[in-house]
């Protein structure tokens, strides 16, 4: 992502879902992010210009965002 800036914030308490957030992302990223539908979604989407929204858990093991319920 060579030339956009890092460290950008974002309040996830003013999305009410993981799809307002992904939307979120996606626009301040200017990419597509996979979440949910994937194997659909892959198809549809070349793999190399794509993200999957993950986060890291206490075990440090990585986690899609949608195995774990919004609230």
């Amino acid at each position: 992502m060579e030339g956009n800036p890092i460290g950008r914030k974002l309040n996830l308490l003013a999305h009410d879902s993981y799809r307002g957030l992904v939307k979120a992302l996606e626009h301040m990223f200017k990419t597509t992010i996979l979440c949910n539908q994937l194997a659909t979604e892959l198809d549809a989407v070349q793999a190399e210009r794509c993200h999957v929204l993950t986060y890291e858990d206490g075990e440090r093991d990585l986690i899609m965002v949608r195995n774990v319920s919004w609230e």
